[in-house]
């Protein structure tokens, strides 16, 4: 039998990604509002603060989503935001905001490119004011899908024409219009009330009055109109009733037709202005118009003068402007005739942030895929970012893959990830087999892979591990809870661990770096030496599975918002009336914790020197492993006598890691300074010699390309640009 030496000397591996990694954090964190801020529940507009988990709220898409979590944040600084179009909110200076650029809105009109941004109010406050323009806009809803099943008394294109141009002061409904063509779509509206109208020519405009067919006893308009509480009011006093505000969006489109071709005109062919001299229908409109995703703004002007009636102190004139796709509207032949095609996109950009107070503020979950909710004045706000930041900046948007498991939301707010989700355990095995099998081919520049979230790949392990053990008994045995399968005990857990230990590190044992997503909360545990119980920040992940994954993983991180409190008192919930401790904050930041000495924080790190805290953000994520792995490598890489065989083989290996060491600043990818230097290259290039440009060309030749492509590595665009110095 051959010798088999026993003993290698692992050498420490140093690049990022040969590492694996789990970040648990807060859901929410980052996300806060004041506690009386309104925002669009199912059943209307409701104070934030009175939301509860279960609650369903309308998303920027227009449907409703369910509220997963929501999470006290103290008294903190308000901020009042104002956009373009004068509606205002007020979050604090960590809520997230989902915006876009200028030059992200033009790429995405010629390139069809959706690219978009999340930012806190706190980074847009640097620098949303842009020389002479403003840097950031926000979404526009969608038309919102209200779920009123209420039957409307009058149909809604009819009951705006009467409100436009409707009297409701006289004994009988008049209507005054110059336009032949309203005055037929009303005649045949009316029909099925069997009313009928009475015409009245004057030089500039005919009037009719709504009158009941010969044989009715009752003026159905007149009972109509009394039922909507409408009766008596003059042009100053209209309104819109509720229920025609939040009905469907087809009865919305068409009251807003009826209101536009009476009261509106096409203002530059490009914009309707709707105008009356009544505040609450003004309001009213703006609301209706927001809620169908138009753009609409708000103004008033005081018209007194000599003329003006003495009925009234001010003559004061309410104007909405309506900006949009007005195609789905039922415009009138004089109104679609001076419409033209609008030359830019219409935007809602930031124009103001300011401090207004402080107000205990909320942050909510919600289980929208974008996260995003409506508040008030119909303003779509924000609700995994890290990974992806940290994968994009260490090797480009193809080095990273975003693996979404699930019923978790995908990353509609981030724009260029590179995604794929897998519904069920079928789609995650076929994904990491695809991945595994071609890791050399088409995944070659794929590096890290963000698994979002642990929770649900636990979940469906679940789901797996039931159905193997019911196709392997006989029906009448078969259970639902992994708890019963393969004979309880655990051994259902077990079987949950070893599929999804075996099934994700694959992809390690590939090559490919993992970093795990998961959810915390405050759990009780119980010291198992002492029977003392304390309370930790761990993962929400049941006991087992966490421990079996923290077991495998190198870095386990735990993102939290660390605050400074002062003034604390006891008051009275406002809304449960139980007794709960309020305080101001004197400090706050967002951290990512890596090893705590008090055990308050359940993480781990497999580096000995690492920072044990730092600030929440991918580069100082970055910074603190890089560095943590090289203090690592000297701490292990002892000074030796040089004289020996043996110890000159640990010299060279010690020199080899120093260069694999030096190696992760060459693969780290910062596209804006690759733009700048791609810049100074072209300029230099042309008036280069045969030789220099052989060297370059040799750089990126060593790269796999011939070309200056933005993904490459910094550090290769830095060593072409020597070259000509």
């Amino acid at each position: 039998m051959s010798r088999r030496k026993v003993g290698v000397r692992k050498e420490i591996k140093v690049d990022f990604a040969n590492f694996s990694y789990l970040l648990d954090g807060i859901a929410g964190i980052g996300k806060e509002q004041p506690i009386s801020e309104p925002v669009l529940l199912e059943q209307g507009w409701t104070p934030i603060g009175e939301v509860k988990s279960g609650d369903k709220i309308y998303g920027e898409d227009g449907n409703l989503h369910i509220i997963t979590e929501t999470y006290p944040q103290g008294i903190k600084d308000i901020y009042e935001v104002t956009f373009s179009d004068d509606t205002k909110t007020r979050c604090g200076l960590e809520h997230l905001w989902h915006v876009h650029t200028k030059k992200q809105r033009i790429s995405m009109k010629d390139k069809n490119d959706y690219r978009f941004q999340v930012k806190t109010l706190k980074d847009i406050l640097i620098d949303y004011k842009h020389n002479k323009y403003y840097k950031y806009s926000v979404p526009i809803n969608s038309e919102i899908k209200f779920n009123s099943k209420e039957i409307l008394p009058l149909d809604p294109y009819i009951f705006g024409l009467l409100l436009g141009d409707g009297g409701f002061t006289e004994s009988v409904v008049t209507f005054t219009n110059p336009e032949t063509e309203l005055f037929e779509q009303l005649e045949q509206g009316l029909k099925e009330l069997n009313l009928e109208l009475h015409y009245r020519d004057f030089e500039n405009h005919k009037q009719a009055v709504i009158a009941k067919n010969n044989g009715e006893k009752n003026n159905n308009m007149n009972t109509i109109i009394k039922k909507l509480n409408l009766s008596g009011c003059d042009s100053r006093q209209k309104f819109i009733p509720k229920q025609y505000i939040y009905t469907s969006i087809e009865n919305r489109i068409k009251l807003l037709s009826g209101i536009i071709n009476t009261d509106g005109h096409i203002h530059k062919g490009v914009s309707i202005h709707v105008c009356t001299y009544s505040e609450q229908l003004a309001k009213d409109i703006t609301e209706l118009t927001r809620s169908l995703g138009y753009i609409a703004i708000f103004n008033s002007w005081d018209r007194t003068n000599e003329n003006s009636t003495k009925k009234y102190e001010k003559e004061i004139e309410y104007r909405v402007t309506i900006i949009g796709d007005y195609s789905k509207l039922d415009l009138s032949t004089k109104h679609q005739d001076k419409l033209k095609q609008r030359c830019n996109d219409y935007c809602k950009s930031i124009v103001d942030i300011k401090l207004v107070g402080q107000e205990e503020s909320i942050c909510i979950m919600v289980d929208n895929p974008n996260h995003l909710y409506i508040t008030k004045d119909y303003i779509v706000t924000h609700n995994t970012t890290m990974a992806y930041e940290i994968g994009r900046k260490l090797y480009g948007e193809d080095g990273f893959l975003l693996l979404t498991i699930g019923q978790e939301p995908l990353p509609e707010h981030l724009g260029g990830i590179l995604n794929d989700r897998a519904n069920d355990w079928a789609e995650l095995e076929q994904i990491v087999d695809e991945l595994v099998e071609y890791r050399d081919t088409d995944y070659k520049n794929l590096k890290l892979i963000g698994i979002d979230t642990v929770d649900e790949l636990f979940r469906l392990g679940e789901e797996e591990a039931v159905s193997i053990y019911n196709a392997s008994v006989i029906p009448e045995k078969r259970v639902k809870s992994i708890s019963q399968a393969f004979g309880g005990f655990q051994k259902g857990e077990n079987k949950v661990v070893d599929l999804a230990i075996t099934t994700i590190f694959k992809l390690r044992n590939a090559g490919y770096g993992i970093f795990f997503i998961g959810h915390t909360k405050v759990k009780n545990k119980k010291d198992l030496m002492t029977d003392i119980e304390f309370e930790q920040l761990t993962s929400n992940l049941d006991a087992k599975y966490y421990n079996a994954i923290k077991d495998k993983v190198n870095i386990v991180a735990c993102a939290y918002i660390e605050r400074e409190m002062n003034d604390l008192e006891t008051v009275k919930d406002a809304f449960n009336k139980k007794d709960k401790q309020v305080g101001r904050i004197s400090s706050e930041r967002r951290v990512v914790v890596f090893r705590d000495e008090e055990y308050a924080i359940d993480v781990k790190s497999h580096f000995i020197d690492i920072e044990p805290k730092i600030d929440f953000g991918a580069d100082e994520f970055i910074n603190a492993i890089l560095t943590a792995i090289k203090k690592q490598k000297e701490r292990y890489n002892f000074e030796v006598d040089t004289s020996s065989k043996d110890n000159i083989i640990e010299d060279e290996i010690k020199e080899e890691t120093e260069d694999k060491i030096e190696t992760i600043d060459s693969d780290i990818i910062d596209e804006a300074k690759n733009k700048e230097l791609i810049k100074s290259i072209t300029t230099k290039y042309k008036t280069s010699t045969p030789e220099q440009k052989t060297k370059v060309k040799e750089i990126l030749s060593s790269y796999g390309t011939s070309k200056f492509d933005i993904a490459l590595p910094t550090k290769a665009f830095e060593n072409i640009l020597s070259l000509f110095e």
